[in-house]
Formats: structure tokens, sequence, C-alpha cells
């Protein structure tokens, strides 16, 4: 039986408008408490490595391998590995008439094995980093775990491209996730380096710049369907319903609840707040800033 796989992110013609979002992405978000794929693994190591050891000699290990756990963890970068592999790809068999993704065209099933991202996949956290933190500093009520979330949220925010910072779609796995959208994107831009040779349009008769746009806003489209439920249902918030707000009596929406809140009043207008003109990695990264702004807001006002 084969295992399934996320929706695609490569452009479908029955799906494919010029139009954005035509509802909110958030419509689909299931309410059912989920956690970060990380989550779990985070909090036995920062438990090991902070937690009492009662004297037992056994727990130096623990502590040592828990250490080296988050190190990997605070550094690892899934998306630029990814697109670093491709570029590698690129550059050897550029003498060879071109690069093309998949089979020539853009099969999502050949694209990552051609890549040859087995080992990559082991080599990687399958997780996703930022969502794994912020559903700590959502969550948690231990100081040394939400002191270790802001701390690489921090980080990342600061020394990372904002694309490679919001990783959600690693949740999904290195192969399914990832590569997927890092290989979508090389699509768009491997038709945009054809349309600025002298080419006028698509394969299709369509006019190179509404084709490059069309197919962006597929892409976009599909990752906002799939990763902003999963953003709001993996932080605590998917509990709470669409119309999660203070009860009756006047308490206080919790983190997770509060940010399922500012995100779903926020969705419908993602992808409309980004212009066609853009290109498509500068259209993921000016959403995805948002994002990670909305983020960060609520994190540091629920931590006031």
């Amino acid at each position: 039986r084969r295992k399934s796989k996320p929706p695609s992110l490569t452009p479908n013609p029955l799906r494919a408008n010029n139009r954005g979002i035509s509802r909110s992405v958030t419509d689909n978000v299931v309410m059912a408490e989920e956690h970060p794929v990380l989550l779990p693994q985070l909090r036995s190591a920062l438990s090991c490595l902070y937690g009492n050891d009662d004297g037992d000699p056994r727990r130096g290990a623990d502590r040592n391998e828990a250490h080296e756990f988050l190190l990997g963890f605070k550094s690892s970068n899934a998306r630029r590995s990814v697109t670093s592999r491709v570029q590698s790809q690129k550059d050897r068999v550029r003498g060879g008439g071109g690069y093309h993704v998949g089979n020539g065209g853009g099969s999502e099933g050949d694209a990552p094995n051609n890549l040859s991202l087995d080992q990559l996949a082991e080599e990687l956290h399958p997780g996703s980093i930022f969502l794994s933190c912020l559903a700590l500093a959502a969550r948690s009520r231990a100081g040394h775990e939400r002191m270790f979330a802001a701390q690489t949220l921090k980080h990342r925010c600061r020394s990372v491209k904002l694309v490679e910072t919001l990783d959600i779609e690693a949740e999904d796995g290195i192969e399914c996730g990832v590569a997927r959208l890092v290989l979508a994107w090389e699509e768009v831009r491997a038709e945009r380096a054809r349309l600025s040779s002298g080419a006028t349009a698509d394969a299709n008769g369509v006019p190179g710049s509404a084709a490059l746009a069309k197919k962006s806003n597929v892409i976009l489209t599909a990752w906002l369907e799939r990763y902003v439920p999963m953003l709001i249902n993996r932080c605590g918030g998917g509990a709470a319903g669409p119309g999660c707000a203070p009860s009756e009596n006047g308490s206080l929406l919790n983190g997770a609840e509060l940010f399922a809140l500012v995100v779903r009043r926020s969705s419908s207008s993602l992808l409309a707040g980004v212009g066609n003109s853009d290109e498509g990695e500068q259209r993921e990264e000016k959403i995805k800033g948002t994002l990670i702004m909305l983020s960060l807001s609520v994190a540091m006002y629920v931590s006031a």
C-alpha cells in the first residue's frame, strides 16, 4: 500500500487561477489536538539536560546525547540543505543541455529521488524547528523550555532567511515537504529563464508574465491551504475552533488560542497582500514574514 502524500505544490491546471484565495485557508482546520513532529523529542532532551539526575551516573551519557540533539536542532536548516543539493545537481548537468526537474516535466514522484535525498533525510531532523519552538512558547509553563524556545527563535530570525526560518513544510518530511516546495520554485525559475531568453509564451501559448504569476499563485495557494491550518493546530489552537474568543466570564485566551484567533483573522489576506509582479520566492518570503511577525507578536504578548 502506497504511503499517502500531502497536496501537491506544483501547478495543477484544474486548480490554477489568478485570483488568489477565495476563502479563508483556515476553513480546513481540524479541531483536534496535534503537536509538532519534533516536540516530544525536544521536550525530552530539555528535561534530560535540565532535570535532576538523582545521582545516577548513567544520566551523564543521556545528557551528552541530549546536548548533541539540541545543538543539531538549533543548527538544522532543511531548506538550505535541499536548495544546496539542487544547485549541486544543476551544476553537474549544466553541460548536458540544462537542468530539468524530474523527467523533464516536473514529475512529483521522480524529482526528489533524482536528487538522492535519502542520505539528506537521515542527516536532518524530520520536522519544523520554528513550529516546535513556537509550540513550546505558546504551551509550556516550564521556564527552561520557554527560554530555549525564545533563544532559538531569536537566533533563527536574525541569522536565517525568512523562507528558511518558517520551515513548517519540514513537518511533512524532507522529500514530501521541503524538496517538493524547492522543486516547485525550481520549475518556475526555469520557466522564467526560458522566457527571458526570448520566448514570449509558455508551452500552452499563455503570455509569459501571466503564466509565471499563475504558477506562483497555485504554489502559494497550495502552501497556505496545507500549512496555515497545520500552524494553528500544532501550536494547540485548533481545538479552540474558528470562533474562539474570550469566554462570557471574561477569562483570557491562552497563547495557542490567541495565536489561532490572530492567524485566522489575517489568513484571508496573506496572498492578496503580495503582488503578482514579485518573483515566486519573494512572494513566499513576504507571506512567511507576515506569519513570523504574527507568531512572535503573540509569543511576546503572552510571555509579558
